[in-house]
């Protein structure tokens, strides 16, 4: 077996963190957990500022609103850049959703056309809050089964121009299909069938409103239609066997190994097939791979930190090294 490699220059992974809408307590514990791991916190203006407090990373604020702007978008994704050029963990944490009206998407593409890796972490947007707080149902069986997000500044141009998002939709993809055509959707506008989001199995179908109901996902299922649906990218999918996911390096979605327990027995149905590598951070950490799969078959992507992990390992493929820190 060759010995083992020393992984090539990592650069950095910037987490697009939602803090939530209004006070410090709407933070998941998602995002509690990458604002722990992080290095470099870029913030504005639609937090509550008590929230940096928790943590021990760098606060630099990039926050611009009407009339007095701090720093306009293309100096916040040059920012974003430079942050994570070198190897470490880079949070832009944004009010509300980092996709609902924050840009996300927009910082999303600066840093992956400049092949920096970046993972959403989604917050409570303000449309959830307002209507918690004021009792406002925003659907309502019998009286309201769609929600329509707007902004402000701009009018809709036209219904293509639009993104769709469709709950349950397994069975009723024929329907849809023809509904979207009817309302003027154009039939070349890509639409993502999403299963299992969120989850360690999640699978996701890129297809066209003109094809919807050619293929059969799984229920339940969610729909995304609309051009943003076409910014879709696949991505390998990382097992992460240690203390530190949120703040591994290794390119692709990284799922912690504690994901995948249930009762403190593997899940049913998982299986290391499922995943296109394996990071462990120490000899222990391999063991209880090895106690939940039973074994770990050769592999194109297995990482270990350091030598002791990567000798562990090293029957099962070649390892590459990540340094320590």
């Amino acid at each position: 077996m060759p010995a083992p490699d020393l992984h090539p220059e990592l650069r950095g992974r910037v987490y697009l963190v939602g803090a939530g809408a209004g006070c410090a307590d709407c933070l998941t514990l998602r995002a509690d957990a990458v604002l722990k791991a992080s290095s470099i916190i870029l913030y504005d203006d639609l937090i509550d500022p008590s929230i940096l407090d928790r943590y021990d990373a760098e606060p630099v604020y990039v926050g611009k609103r009407k009339g007095r702007h701090h720093a306009d978008q293309g100096l916040i994704n040059e920012q974003l850049f430079e942050a994570a050029r070198s190897p470490h963990v880079v949070a832009r944490l944004k009010g509300g959703d980092p996709f609902i009206f924050g840009r996300g998407g927009e910082e999303m593409v600066y840093l992956l056309e400049r092949g920096i890796e970046v993972d959403i972490v989604p917050g409570l947007s303000a449309m959830q809050t307002a209507a918690a707080s004021c009792g406002i149902p925003l659907t309502h069986r019998g009286e309201s089964n769609a929600v329509q997000l707007l902004n402000g500044h701009h009018l809709p141009f036209g219904v293509s121009d639009q993104t769709y998002v469709y709950y349950m939709c397994a069975t009723r993809l024929p329907s849809l299909r023809i509904a979207l055509l009817e309302r003027g959707v154009e039939p070349s506008v890509p639409a993502a069938l999403v299963s299992r989001a969120g989850f360690h199995d999640e699978a996701v179908v890129m297809t066209t409103v003109d094809d919807l109901g050619t293929d059969t996902p799984p229920s339940p299922l969610l729909a995304i239609v609309g051009r943003t649906a076409g910014m879709y990218r696949k991505r390998p999918s990382i097992l992460y066997a240690g203390k530190r996911p949120w703040s591994c390096l290794v390119p692709g979605r990284i799922v912690p190994v504690g994901a995948l327990r249930q009762g403190g027995k593997l899940k049913p149905g998982v299986e290391l097939s499922l995943f296109d590598g394996i990071v462990v951070e120490s000899v222990g950490d391999g063991r209880e791979v090895l106690e939940l799969f039973g074994e770990i078959p050769p592999m194109p992507r297995l990482y270990a930190y350091g030598q002791e992990a990567a000798a562990f390992l090293n029957a099962s493929g070649v390892v590459r090294i990540i340094q320590p820190g």
